[in-house]
């Protein structure tokens, strides 16, 4: 019965220790934005500026730069489960430019990959600048 009441005073050893944690200020300038994310991101949402957080975040101490600020923000914003459901909802075109009659049609998207040059080549035809191709001119009539 001894070894029982080990792991249960070891575990509750661990949650004192894992509460007392919880109290202290995280040891990174990432992880404490990470607990202000929900205030960032509304301050944000309601239209103040980047200037504006990172000075009311170095009244708190938490001194950084806009940039540094910024790109945090940016991370948070890519990691945020609601980013992740947008992006999810968004159909991801196979390939670019093509018209719905022809995203069905399978062989029409296996011969535009077989040709590794035909956007180059659509482009040149397009072109409505002057072209001029020696190898094509009539040499009879040129003056």
């Amino acid at each position: 019965m001894a070894q029982r009441s080990q792991p249960q005073s070891s575990a509750s050893n661990a949650r004192t220790r894992l509460a007392a944690l919880g109290e202290k200020k995280p040891g990174t300038k990432a992880a404490q934005l990470r607990l202000l994310w929900p205030e960032i991101k509304t301050a944000l949402d309601k239209g103040h500026t980047l200037r504006a957080v990172c000075e009311c975040l170095e009244g708190d101490g938490l001194k950084m730069s806009i940039y540094t600020l910024g790109s945090y923000v940016a991370r948070m914003r890519r990691s945020s489960p609601e980013t992740a459901q947008l992006l999810a909802a968004v159909p991801i075109l196979s390939t670019l430019g093509a018209g719905e009659g022809e995203r069905s049609n399978g062989n029409a998207e296996q011969e535009r990959s077989a040709d590794p040059l035909a956007n180059v080549r659509k482009s040149q035809a397009k072109r409505p600048a002057f072209d001029y191709r020696p190898e094509l001119a009539d040499p009879d009539k040129l003056i």
